[in-house]
């Protein structure tokens, strides 16, 4: 009976104990299960953080390559088809940028030169990533460099002029040079990512980029990629079958997105590890050491978390990385935000922007900050930001506005952009210099070409006798010389003075300008028997008269000048009411032009005809320019060989710009 009792007391101790252990045992799995899901929650706001950056890192990185693009399509030597000087910078600007290349295409493709210096025949194939209907900026999608077969990508950039398409300039490079964003250093080890183009195509892979770049991303990453929103953290399953757990985001500026993320299994991984741990604990500690421990958890987790986010700001060293509230004020900032500053990292959080931004008022500040709130896709614009020492820099600012345990903030990065402020000066003023120049020059020759001209006529009068046949015909060539040189000088100096005279544009009646020409061109009028018609009157504009009237008599005096001599001359004003302005239109009946010459015959002392046939300098149609663009206008010319030709031009309804020069 005791051998029984005693039986039944150890089952009831046994029961007791069980009893006892398993709630503490059961609620030691749950603390487990609460803390891989905490810290699921926690790896998702690091994989949203993480994509962020580093998205807003490539499109800073792409933004810079394409104000450089854009600043080399400015070039003067390309303007003037010197492609021996242009391609000295282009290659100047391919050294700044490791295995980057240059290319300059024709309108149709056709590759001309390159920053390497590649010769390329006159049939060459244009290349893959050109797009003749492009008409801004703009990346390709994934293609392989035809000479060996590398995968790369490439920023094309079309460069119009009065409205055509003349050249597209690509800087392209191999598109693993974009590994580093996707996983920098200081991320976890466990964290995978990829880079996909517009196309859906991987451009760039951390894990067997060999064997995936080029090809399509996995299905359901494409679906959410094409989906309304533009970001986002879901389950997916990836190029080899695995299932993740990836934070995603595409880029307004580029149309590419960004992938990080965690692979199922670490996280199941992590989960066991959890459980166990947990489980053992549970069968040795009480309630109260596990709720201790609990406590102690999420005190370490928002520690963790916030040295995570520290660690993102950061790796971003390059860019003064800084987060404002819904008011203005800095949460957190990245060291080299407060070296830019001239402050220390803790001076800086707290502070408000309108402590260091002096490009606009505290009234415009809080409107901006409240704007770019409402912006998920973000948005880049320049101020000038103030340091601890009072002086001012230029920078480029881009924003993204996201939330931060449910409060709206401002994810910002500013960029320092003083060295290419201060190039654009230094080339404005090296323009406005070089025109000064040949204003200057174009003055002082006349001095020594009125001594040529009068030696020679005395030369004539005093000795003409002296000389024999060839020597009158020597001397002949000299004075027809001399009268060239100074024509030309003169036509110099007006092209020069367009814009200088000082006299303000104001309303002026288009009509008066064009009897002014008229009265000009009376006698050549007379002289050719030449028909004047014009279909209304014209308005009253903004411009200058001396300018205006210029570019009316250089018009109809070109319509004169090349005149078919086998009907008589007409000449034809017509004006249309358009929403972007005045267009005037002057056409002809005369000899036409080849459709090749539209734009040559606008360059500077360009000619297409014999100058015995049709004297001139060849500097008319670029005066027309210059006075076209300094209004706010453009020209072009419309023309069938034997037909006719037709010069449109534009003129502005409105008040010009301050600037009053739009030529470049």
């Amino acid at each position: 009976m005791r051998q029984v009792q005693a039986i039944k007391s150890h089952w009831r101790t046994l029961a007791l104990m069980v009893a006892s252990i398993l709630p503490i045992w059961f609620f030691a799995v749950y603390l487990g299960l609460g803390a891989w899901r905490h810290g699921r929650l926690d790896l998702r706001e690091d994989l949203t953080f993480a994509v962020q950056a580093q998205l807003n890192s490539l499109d800073q990185e792409i933004a810079g390559e394409e104000t450089a693009l854009r600043l080399l399509a400015a070039a003067p030597s390309l303007q003037r088809g010197d492609f021996a000087a242009f391609q000295r910078q282009a290659a100047a600007l391919a050294a700044l940028l490791p295995e980057h290349t240059v290319t300059l295409l024709a309108a149709n493709g056709r590759p001309l030169l390159d920053s390497r210096g590649s010769a390329f025949a006159p049939g060459a194939a244009a290349p893959p990533y050109f797009t003749p209907s492009a008409v801004a900026a703009d990346l390709s999608p994934l293609y392989h460099d035809p000479a060996d077969g590398t995968p790369s990508v490439a920023l094309t950039l079309p460069v119009r002029r009065e409205g055509r398409l003349l050249y597209v300039l690509a800087l392209s490079c191999p598109s693993r040079l974009f590994l580093p964003y996707i996983h920098e250093p200081g991320s976890p080890a466990s964290w995978i990512g990829a880079i996909i183009d517009q196309s859906g195509t991987v451009l760039a892979r951390v894990r067997q980029p060999d064997l995936y770049v080029g090809h399509p991303a996995a299905a359901q990453v494409l679906r959410a990629l094409r989906g309304p929103a533009r970001q986002g953290v879901a389950e997916f399953v990836n190029l080899e079958g695995e299932t993740i757990l990836a934070a995603y985001r595409r880029s307004a500026r580029s149309g590419w997105s960004m992938v990080v993320a965690v692979r199922q299994v670490t996280l199941e991984s992590d989960l066991r590890h959890w459980l166990i741990m947990t489980a053992l604990g549970g069968l040795s500690l009480l309630l109260f050491t596990a709720l201790a421990v609990l406590l102690l958890w999420r005190a370490f987790a928002a520690t963790e978390r916030a040295r995570r986010r520290q660690e993102i700001l950061l790796r971003h060293a390059s860019d003064g990385v800084h987060i404002l509230d819904a008011v203005g004020t800095v949460l957190d900032a990245s060291d080299s935000f407060a070296q830019m500053l001239g402050y220390q990292r803790h001076e800086v959080i707290g502070m408000t922007v309108g402590q260091w931004d002096a490009g606009f008022t505290p009234q415009e500040l809080a409107a901006v900050v409240a704007e770019h709130l409402t912006d998920q896709d973000g948005r880049s614009f320049e101020t000038r930001h103030r340091r601890k020492d009072g002086s001012v820099l230029d920078v480029e600012v881009t924003s993204h506005a996201l939330e931060l345990d449910g409060q709206p903030i401002l994810f910002c990065a500013s960029r320092d952009i003083s060295e290419r402020k201060t190039a654009e000066r230094a080339m404005r003023e090296a323009n406005a210099e070089l025109e000064q120049f040949a204003y200057i020059a174009s003055h002082d020759l006349r001095e020594p070409l009125r001594s040529i001209s009068t030696y020679i006529t005395l030369i004539e009068r005093n000795y003409a006798q002296a000389f024999d046949a060839e020597g009158q015909t020597f001397l002949g060539i000299v004075r027809d010389g001399a009268r060239r040189m100074n024509r030309m000088v003169l036509d110099l100096l007006e092209f020069t003075q367009v814009g200088r005279s000082g006299t303000q544009c104001a309303p002026l009646p288009l009509q008066e300008a064009l009897d002014a020409a008229l009265a000009n061109l009376d006698q050549t009028l007379r002289e050719t028997g030449a028909a004047f018609l014009q279909d209304r009157p014209l308005p009253v504009v903004m411009g200058n008269r001396t300018e205006l009237t210029s570019l009316l008599q250089n018009l109809i005096g070109n319509a004169l000048k090349y005149r078919d001599a086998a009907r008589t001359p007409q000449v034809r004003l017509t004006l249309r009411d358009e929403p972007e302005g005045w267009h005037l239109a002057v056409a002809d009946n005369g000899i036409g032009i080849e459709p090749e010459y539209f734009e040559q015959i606008f360059v500077i002392f360009q000619r297409l005809h014999n100058r015995e046939l049709y004297p001139g300098t060849g500097i008319g149609l670029a005066i027309c320019r210059r006075i076209v663009n300094r209004h706010g206008g453009r020209i072009w010319v419309e023309s069938t060989p034997g037909q006719g030709s037709i010069f449109h031009f534009t003129l502005p309804k409105g008040d010009l710009p301050a600037d009053g020069d739009h030529a470049g």
